[in-house]
């Protein structure tokens, strides 16, 4: 299961997994195993495979961690899974040119990326 989405879209060796919903990489060899649930609605692996699901991922200098909420306005949502000076958030429609340069430009930003 994916660490940062709870999603079970992993692939990859188990040293270099990558999850194909919101883009997590890293070393999955110390990740616990379960097993998916079912339920109704298409899942997250459909909408992304539609085009309607992305993941932004923010990233913070060191300290600047109260910009968050700045990112939040920007990107137009209320609220974002944040945790470590990062914020990632799960949208339905591609945020335009325009928005990742605000975010970009915005004091305290040091990367920002759409999976």
């Amino acid at each position: 299961m994916c660490p940062d989405c709870s999603e079970m879209w992993l692939e990859g060796p188990p040293e270099q997994m990558h999850c194909t919903i919101c883009g997590w990489e890293g070393d999955g060899r110390e990740l616990g195993r379960t097993w998916p649930m079912e339920d109704e609605g298409p899942s997250k692996r459909d909408l992304k495979l539609a085009g309607k699901l992305f993941t932004v991922r923010v990233w913070f200098e060191k300290g600047k961690d109260d910009a968050v909420y700045d990112a939040m306005e920007i990107l137009g949502i209320n609220g974002a899974d944040t945790t470590g000076g990062r914020l990632r958030a799960e949208l339905e429609s591609r945020p335009t040119d325009e928005t990742l340069s605000a975010l970009r430009a915005f004091p305290g930003v040091a990367k920002v990326t759409v999976f």
